[in-house]
Parts: C-alpha cells; structure tokens; sequence
C-alpha cells in the first residue's frame, strides 16, 4: 500500500477546505451513478475486467461550489458569478496560448497530492459517464502526468473551450475530472492533509521553476529540485540515483 496525501490550495481563501470533498474511488462512482440512472441495475460494462483494472487507484474529483461562468470571446474575457474578484484572479486564468481565435480556461478547484514514496499522477478529464460532467462538450481537457514523489505541484483544470461555448454552469458535487496513480501492485490509499509554509514553499518552487528553465524535461526538473525537497522533509522514502 502506498499512502497518498491531498490537500486543498486554498490562496489564502476560508472556507475553501471545508467545501472540498474527499476525491471517490472511480468504480464505486461508476456503481452508485449507474444504479442511479437504471433502478438499481448496473449495466453489462461493469462487469469488465479491463474497466476494474482502468479504475484501479483512480478517483474522482467533484466540484467543491456551484458557478456559472460566461465568456466574452471578442474580449477574451470570463465572467462569474457569486464570488468576488479576489477569488477570481486566485483561480481562473483565460488562455489566449492556443492560437488565434481559440480560447482557453484554467478553473478549481486547485488540489495537490503527493507521497514520500514514487508514485505517478496522471489527470484526465472523466471518460465513463462524461456527459455527468459540466465540462463535457465544453472544454478539451488538457491531461498531464508527473511523479508525485519527485514533484509537489498543484493540479487543477486547464482546456481549451470549444468553438462557440458561452457558458459553463457547474453545480456542487458535479464530477470535474479524475485523478489516477501509478503504483504497480500497489493499492493507493488517500489521506488529507493541510496546507503549511513547508507545503507552500515546496509547490511553488515546484509551479514556477519553469520560469527560469523553459522547457526542462521533468527528469530534469525532477533532478534540479531533489536537494530543496529533501530539504523541507518531501522524498523521504526515495533513493538518490548515483550519478
């Protein structure tokens, strides 16, 4: 078993941890949304030992609020509602990186999950029930995966918006997009945590050395960072690699 921890990146924002629910384990969202959606009756696909083996250690991640965003695309501005401007610059950023008349999005929620052991993250928007999502149809997922164990970085959801949508209505406990780990055989077992100056500093060495070294390999990253991170207590379960 491979212990996993998460925690909320609030910014300095209350109230955010107690908004966040607990990430649920894929196939059992699968289960309850399906029994849902058929009286009680699961269809035939649950059944599929290839879906059990995609869901191992794979958990879904729900929307902590309920917000509606509206997009200006002649502006290239966002709108939301309900929450003040302060939150806004926090969390949303619009992309104008993918290329002329193409619009993009950064939302929460933001988390970060990390391990003393080396374990890989892999984010990706939810495949099985997609249409459950508010995103679906909306927004191109922008996937990515990183060691856990080498990396503190907080993840959150960055896409481009489909041609034409004006809006994305998000309710709380509406699933957003799922987390997956690689640990081999391993069982992965989730346990929150709460941000610290420790964590703090970690992840934004982490987020913002791409700043000074622009398209680094993250083995690389991975080998600039190692001493900082063991320096605030991070990796401690990892070999150094001999040289």
């Amino acid at each position: 078993m491979i212990e996993v921890k998460w925690c909320v990146v609030s910014k300095g924002i209350s109230g955010l941890e107690g908004a966040q629910e607990e990430p649920i384990p894929m196939f059992s969202y699968l289960k309850s949304q399906n029994k849902k959606m058929n009286g009680g009756v699961l269809p035939e696909y649950m059944n599929c030992y290839a879906l059990m083996e995609f869901c191992k250690n794979a958990f879904v991640i729900t929307s902590p609020i309920t917000i509606n965003i509206t997009f200006d695309w002649d502006k290239k501005h966002a709108f939301i509602d309900n929450f003040t401007q302060h939150f806004f610059d926090s969390f949303f950023k619009v992309r104008e990186e993918f290329g002329v008349d193409r619009l993009g999005i950064t939302l929460p929620p933001r988390l970060v999950f990390f391990s003393d052991e080396s374990v890989t993250i892999e984010t990706m928007p939810l495949l099985v029930l997609s249409n459950l999502s508010p995103l679906h149809n909306k927004l191109s997922f922008v996937t990515g995966k990183f060691n856990i164990g080498k990396w503190v970085r907080p993840i959150d959801i960055s896409g481009e918006l489909f041609n034409g949508v004006s809006e994305i209505n998000i309710k709380r406990g509406d699933p957003l997009f799922i987390v997956r780990f690689q640990s081999g055989d391993k069982e992965v077992k989730l346990k929150r945590v709460y941000e610290d100056n420790k964590l703090v500093r970690a992840m934004a060495e982490c987020a913002d050395l791409k700043i000074f070294r622009q398209a680094t390999p993250l083995n690389k990253c991975y080998e600039l960072l190692d001493g900082f991170l063991r320096h605030l207590g991070f990796k401690n379960k990892i070999k150094k690699e001999k040289k």
